[in-house]
């Protein structure tokens, strides 16, 4: 699981409710 979520964020992709979370915050996933 861990790593299918830091791909998923890298590419926004997948609508999990994971990548709602890095969405809202923004420089979370900008600084990785």
């Amino acid at each position: 699981l861990l790593d299918a979520l830091p791909s998923k964020r890298k590419h926004g992709d997948g609508g999990d409710t994971s990548d709602e979370s890095f969405e809202s915050n923004g420089e979370e996933d900008a600084s990785e």
